[in-house]
């Protein structure tokens, strides 16, 4: 369902547990795989290991290419 507020129906503070816990939101029925592994690399908990927008540019370019 796209358009549609994330985590929708619970509270902040339960929304702060679930990602504290590890879970994020699900891969969306028309990306692509390979997108969602990006977005999963940019939600990494730790702000160092997630790509830089240079990083990110160049994956863009190989994946939509």
């Amino acid at each position: 369902m796209l358009g549609v507020k994330p985590f929708q129906g619970l509270r902040n503070g339960d929304v702060i547990n679930k990602l504290d816990a590890g879970e994020r939101l699900p891969l969306p029925p028309t990306a692509p795989v390979q997108l969602y592994s990006l977005m999963c690399d940019c939600w990494n908990y730790v702000p160092s290991d997630r790509p830089s927008f240079t990083q990110i540019k160049n994956f863009l370019r190989l994946v939509v290419c």
